[in-house]
């Protein structure tokens, strides 16, 4: 796959609920971290994204 098949689709401006100041944390966390480790064969991989406002 590597990046050629989007899983689903992150939309930050529906994420920040129509505040127009925010900011947006993308991370790999711990738990995104084990998944890939399970995943990792099948290059899936996962991030966590944060939208504060």
């Amino acid at each position: 796959m590597w990046g050629l098949v989007p899983i689903n689709e992150v939309d930050s401006h529906e994420m920040a609920q129509g505040h127009e100041n925010y900011q947006i944390e993308s991370e790999i966390s711990f738990i995104d971290f084990l998944i890939g480790a399970v995943l990792g064969f099948a290059t899936i991989q996962t991030q966590t994204v944060t939208v504060t406002y």
